[in-house]
């Protein structure tokens, strides 16, 4: 349920409120979005659209603190389950367990680079699926992570929405 403060497009009842003339959803002064328990979400960070079907155990590897917890706040808000790893090594550890399904880990780790761990994962039993992001994207790491089975390469910086789609993505293939 969409609510709208200012003028929906051809809503004289909106102008007569001194919302702004010009109509639509871009324009209108405040939109408050609500889930379907009716869970108040902010106007600025809306949720995407088709919350999470799945609640999907995601292992982020990365070596910035900074971003490990903002990738675990934004995947908890859309129902994921996030562990976070500091290294390569730590990942591996974390894997053994089996129960992770995406791994989300930075091309550029100290111990254990991307393509290095994928080259380990290529001998785990339930091998998860592998997003790896980079700022230094080149077509050739991009096809060497792909052929080592790496679900997609994602370049920094990169939007939530554009990760979550992704995600889908790859658990359809």
């Amino acid at each position: 349920m969409i609510r709208w403060t200012g003028a929906k497009p051809g809503d004289e009842q909106g102008k007569a409120r001194g919302a702004d003339d010009r109509a639509g959803p871009r324009h209108a002064k405040m939109v408050w979005i609500y889930s379907s328990d009716e869970e108040a979400v902010s106007p600025r960070r809306p949720r995407p659209p088709g919350r999470c079907q799945l609640r999907l155990l995601v292992l982020v590897v990365t070596a910035d603190p900074q971003m490990g917890e903002w990738l675990r706040e934004e995947l908890e808000r859309v129902g994921h389950r996030v562990l976070l790893a500091d290294n390569g090594r730590r990942c591996m550890d974390l894997l053994k367990s089996g129960e992770v399904e995406v791994v989300l880990s930075d091309m550029e780790q100290r111990d254990l680079p991307g393509l290095a761990l994928l080259r380990e994962l290529g001998g785990v039993a339930l091998m998860p699926k592998v997003i790896l992001t980079t700022s230094l994207l080149s077509d050739w790491r991009t096809s060497q992570a792909i052929r080592l089975g790496a679900s997609a390469v994602l370049r920094r910086p990169f939007r939530v929405e554009r990760l979550l789609s992704i995600m889908a993505t790859s658990l359809d293939s």
